[in-house]
């Protein structure tokens, strides 16, 4: 597996960052609730000002997990004030038997008596909580100083925070809510996957296309927005909550004059209450297969880590042994105009190998499905059975 580095910004973690740079922008949030279920979405860039004023940023930050059983969150604004008004709530909770019901009680409770920050230094949290019966989206707003309940109409209901809005919303709902539509229809119809599991991989799909503009082309844009990074997600429905499954998604380039495909994967895993990024640089002479990985994690979720000590490390290790290489891999790319159709697969136990051979370099099977990304076909979908 080799060395998995602690969550860093430059020469300080990211703790420290929030202590010592408190005007943290955290990004762009999706509250997605549809069909008995919910699904919150975040991007992991953080943004900060420097004593000096100058602003900075780094793609390396996780806001968003399980709160406790019951109850999933991600936090919009102020980072420090948000991390703190969450941890403040674990710690009165922490190392009690308590029914999930009777959590939910005491938060709703301390959520009304909180001391909240200044409007200058205001933070939003974001909830999905299954204690009343049925998973439902929730907002603790600073500003307001309490805790309300979405409206749930319609089939599907979408709410978005952060200073990616402006950006991201007409684009949101112009062409991934109805690509989402035609997909999901496809997966039933063409693909023959079961409702359960074409449900479960909605945010799969819109994590993937936000990633395809956070991680390619549209990089330098969205973090003038302070968005970027990998995207990912925490589900739950009325039985039980679960962090990110795990994830491939390709960012792909063909080169037309070489006749050569060149592939970015990232695969992204929840895993031990945090968040693990695997990406692979295309195979080089001198680094034939380079691969960077990165194990990141919130308080909020996990209130016992301080460090990353080598215990977590090794049962982050071990827990990844399990797991598939991916379940859901979906097909991007760097270049906008190439942009023609939507390509994935959907597998219970993904190999690396089913899309990657031991130099590096792309399968006949994802070569096949990255051209026919590329090229698009008429029907404008392609799944492909995994192993």
């Amino acid at each position: 597996m080799g060395p998995l580095p602690s969550q860093r910004h430059g020469d300080l973690s990211a703790d420290q960052v929030v202590r010592r740079f408190p005007d943290l922008a955290v990004t762009y949030v999706l509250a997605l609730q549809y069909a008995s279920r919910t699904s919150i979405i975040a991007d992991t860039r953080v943004s900060w000002r420097t004593q000096a004023g100058t602003k900075q940023g780094t793609n390396t930050s996780l806001k968003s997990g399980i709160l406790f059983p019951g109850c999933t969150y991600a936090t919009v604004g102020n980072a420090r004030e948000a991390g703190e008004f969450l941890v403040l709530f674990k710690e009165t909770v922490s190392g009690r038997t308590l029914e999930v019901a009777d959590i939910w009680s005491r938060f709703k409770k301390y959520t009304s008596e909180y001391r909240y920050p200044a409007p200058d230094k205001s933070f939003q949290v974001v909830l999905s909580s299954r204690c009343e019966g049925h998973a439902r989206l929730f907002l603790v707003d600073s500003a307001r100083g309490n805790l309300q309940k979405f409206p749930s109409g319609g089939e599907v209901t979408l709410h978005t925070f952060g200073s990616g809005k402006k950006l991201l919303d007409p684009l949101v709902e112009r062409e991934f809510l109805p690509r989402l539509k035609d997909t999901h229809k496809f997966m039933l119809e063409a693909a023959g996957l079961s409702k359960e599991i074409a449900l479960s991989l909605w945010p799969f799909h819109l994590c993937l296309w936000l990633s395809e503009l956070s991680l390619t082309f549209e990089a330098s844009a969205l973090e003038a927005h302070d968005v970027g990074g990998v995207f990912h997600f925490v589900s739950q429905t009325d039985a039980e909550e679960a962090s990110q499954g795990a994830a491939l998604y390709v960012m792909s380039a063909v080169d037309h004059d070489r006749k050569r495909i060149v592939c970015w994967g990232y695969r992204v895993i929840g895993v031990e209450g945090g968040l693990f990024i695997e990406r692979h640089d295309p195979p080089t002479g001198d680094d034939p297969e380079h691969v960077e990985r990165t194990i990141l994690f919130d308080r909020a979720a996990r209130l016992d880590i301080e460090v990353y000590s080598q215990e977590l490390k090794r049962l982050v290790v071990d827990r990844l042994s399990t797991l598939p290489f991916y379940t859901f891999f979906g097909v991007g790319s760097t270049q906008p105009e190439s942009r023609r159709c939507t390509a994935f697969t959907y597998a219970a136990n993904g190999k690396k190998s089913d899309l990657f051979d031991e130099a590096g370099e792309p399968t006949p099977v994802l070569a096949q499905m990255v051209e026919y990304y590329h090229l698009g076909p008429q029907e404008g979908l392609e799944w492909k059975p995994g192993a």
